[in-house]
C-alpha cells in the first residue's frame, strides 16, 4: 500500500523539506534513497526503488522565491524494466506517463550554453520534451545511455564504414563531441563530417529584386555536422541552422541524436538552394515518427549505402 507524504511524521517531513530546500538549485539530482525522493512523489518511491536510475528535476525558479513547503522538484524520470516512467506535477496533481521502449524512435540531447533539452521521439505521437540546466548534462547522458541499452534490438543492421578526414583540432567542439561519443561507444564509426563553413554567394541563382540582390552578395554560414554509426544505431550531431554570416550570428547550440535501426525507414540526398545562390546537399534520414536532416557542402550520397539497413 502506497504511503502519501501526508502520512509521514510531521517532524520527519519538515526535516526532509528543509534539507531539500538547502540543496535546491538549478541542478538535477539522482534519487537513491527514500529521503531523497521529493515528498510530492512519495507514493511512487516503492515502485521506482528498483530502477537503475531515477532523477528529479527542479522547478524553474530561484530559491529566494520559494519556501521549504513549496514544490521544489516538478518532475521525476525513471528507467523502468519496460520503459521510461515520467511523473510530473501539473495544476497541483501528479501526472504519469509511461513510454514503452518499443515506442521510442530517437533520443536527442541538445545544449545551448546553460540550456539543455532531452527529446524522446515516439512512433505513436508527439515527443517527450524535458528542459534542464547543462550543469547536469552528465547525469542525462547516463540516463540516455541506459535507455539506449534497453531499446529492443531489431533484425536490421547498418554497415558502418569509417570515413576520412574527420574533424581536426581547428573544430574543437566536433573533436570533443566525437571523442566523448567514442569513450561510451568505442566501436563507433564516423560516416560523414561537415566542418563549419562560410559559403560565398554565386553570381547565378538566388532570388530576384533588391532583397534577392543583397542576399546573393551576403555569405552564408553553416555550423557543421557529423554522422556516426554502429551496426544498430546512427548518431547524428547537428549544430544550428544555415544563416547569413555576420558577426552577431555565432551559434552555440548543438544536438546529439541517437537513431535506432528499429525506427529507420530510408535515407535520401536532396539539394538545397540558399538565398545567396549557394547549394547545399541535405541528407534526409526518415524515421518512424520524425525526419532528420544533415547539411553538407559536398554530395554525401556515397554514405547512403552504409546506412540503408540490411536484414
Amino acid at each position: 500500500m502506497r504511503t502519501s507524504m501526508e502520512d509521514s511524521a510531521p517532524a520527519e517531513l519538515a526535516e526532509r523539506r528543509r534539507l531539500a530546500y538547502d540543496r535546491f538549485g538549478p541542478w538535477t539530482y539522482p534519487v537513491s534513497t527514500a529521503s531523497e525522493m521529493p515528498p510530492t512523489f512519495d507514493p511512487w518511491y516503492a515502485e521506482l526503488a528498483g530502477s537503475p536510475l531515477v532523477i528529479k528535476l527542479p522547478v524553474h525558479d530561484e530559491r529566494r522565491n520559494l519556501k521549504p513547503s513549496d514544490v521544489l522538484y516538478e518532475r521525476i524520470l525513471a528507467v523502468g524494466s519496460q520503459g521510461i516512467i515520467s511523473l510530473r506535477v501539473s495544476a497541483g496533481k501528479v501526472e504519469r506517463q509511461d513510454v514503452p521502449y518499443g515506442d521510442i524512435s530517437y533520443l536527442g540531447l541538445s545544449q545551448d550554453l546553460l540550456r539543455g533539452a532531452l527529446s524522446i521521439g515516439l512512433s505513436s505521437g508527439a515527443p517527450v520534451q524535458v528542459v534542464f540546466n547543462t550543469v547536469s548534462v552528465e547525469l542525462f547522458e547516463d540516463f540516455v545511455g541506459l535507455i539506449r541499452a534497453a531499446l529492443p534490438k531489431g533484425q536490421h543492421r547498418f554497415a558502418p564504414r569509417e570515413c576520412e578526414p574527420g574533424p581536426t583540432r581547428d573544430d574543437n567542439l566536433a573533436t570533443v563531441i566525437l571523442d566523448s561519443l567514442r569513450m561510451r561507444d568505442p566501436g563507433l564509426a564516423l560516416l560523414a563530417y561537415q566542418a563549419p563553413q562560410v559559403l560565398e554567394s554565386r553570381e547565378a541563382g538566388g532570388r530576384r529584386g533588391i532583397v534577392g540582390f543583397a542576399a546573393r552578395l551576403l555569405p552564408w554560414r553553416i555550423d557543421g555536422c557529423l554522422l556516426a554509426a554502429t551496426v544498430s544505431e546512427l548518431v547524428a550531431v547537428t549544430r544550428g541552422s544555415p544563416r547569413p554570416h555576420i558577426a552577431s550570428t555565432k551559434g552555440y547550440h548543438y544536438e546529439i541524436a541517437y537513431l535506432p535501426s528499429t525506427a529507420f525507414l530510408r535515407a535520401a540526398v536532396e539539394e538545397r538552394d540558399l538565398a545567396n545562390g549557394a547549394i547545399l546537399h541535405a541528407l534526409r534520414i526518415s524515421l518512424a515518427g520524425q525526419d532528420r536532416e544533415l547539411l553538407f557542402e559536398q554530395d554525401p550520397s556515397p554514405i547512403v549505402t552504409c546506412i540503408e539497413p540490411s536484414s
